[in-house]
């Protein structure tokens, strides 16, 4: 990394400066990074990042403003990390506050697209208790609402409502649970060379 990084909140005001069509703001940067530490799967940071600029990396040269905002993406997938694995009592989700009102739409949303990444490493998560922890950030997502059909939609609310409290720890515990079904991508395998004949 090079140069100083941003503090979250100078981050989330320059991806939101001059109305940044399509740029992600720090909320659901947290909720995107959440998924990705604490998911089943490893997502490589060129699949995901480009995912905060609208699909489109930054100039992201030695000294421009693209480089320090990708440093300081990095530094906060780090932190996230670190915390988990060290000090998961004191891991926090950074939800959006408004007039006094905890919104957590866009954590969630950010937490569901590293869900999309890689689906296929989430389904033994969906398919076990652990989803009953993750109810609290289904609960509160269109996606998510289809993966607790047990659920009728009073109940569904009713866990929304307290969504703000809860979501902390079902991170938590879904970090707990995918540390022995995290795997990395597998690589491709190379052909092997074919012997000549004598």
């Amino acid at each position: 990394m090079s140069g100083a990084l941003y503090t979250l909140d100078e981050l989330d005001a320059v991806l939101r400066e001059d109305g940044r069509s399509g740029y992600v703001g720090v909320s659901a940067i947290d909720g995107l990074v959440a998924a990705l530490v604490a998911g089943p799967a490893t997502v490589a940071p060129e699949t995901w990042l480009p995912l905060i600029f609208a699909g489109k990396m930054p100039e992201a040269a030695e000294g421009t403003s693209g480089r320090r905002i990708v440093d300081t993406i990095r530094a906060h997938y780090s932190s996230v990390e670190m915390m988990l694995a060290t000090r998961p009592r004191d891991y926090t989700p950074m939800f959006m506050n408004h007039l006094g009102q905890v919104i957590i739409e866009d954590w969630v949303t950010g937490f569901m697209t590293g869900f999309s990444l890689a689906p296929d490493a989430w389904m033994p998560i969906v398919l076990s208790p652990t989803r009953y922890k993750l109810r609290p950030i289904l609960a509160s997502n269109e996606l998510g609402r289809s993966l607790l059909p047990e659920l009728s939609p009073i109940e569904l609310s009713n866990i929304q409502d307290g969504a703000h409290n809860t979501i902390g720890a079902a991170v938590v515990e879904l970090h707990k649970a995918t540390r022995k079904l995290r795997r990395a991508p597998k690589p491709a395998r190379s052909p092997k060379p074919r012997r000549r004949r004598q």
